[in-house]
């Protein structure tokens, strides 16, 4: 198993073939813009080769951060896979 610190609790996780991306943020500031990433994100879309599911922990904007999630590229989109069933 690897883990990397994306930036606060955004972590990438390998396990064997499947990869994990916890509380994606990588844009902007939370909270009313008084909150900034600390560290600064280490990040690359290279990272985001083979992420197959997002994991939120919570609800807050710096957890569930949705200019993150919008800018994600289409096939990254494509290649998260869903919890519920698609139809």
């Amino acid at each position: 198993m690897k883990v990397r610190l994306v930036s606060h609790a955004s972590v990438l996780i390998t396990c064997g073939y499947t990869k994990i991306w916890t509380d994606p943020w990588l844009i902007g500031k939370a909270f009313n813009d008084s909150w900034s990433l600390c560290p600064e994100p280490e990040f690359s879309a290279a990272l985001l080769e083979g992420v197959q599911y997002l994991w939120l922990s919570h609800e807050h904007p710096d957890h569930l951060n949705f200019p993150t999630l919008a800018s994600l590229p289409a096939r990254v989109k494509q290649q998260i896979k869903s919890p519920v069933p698609k139809q």
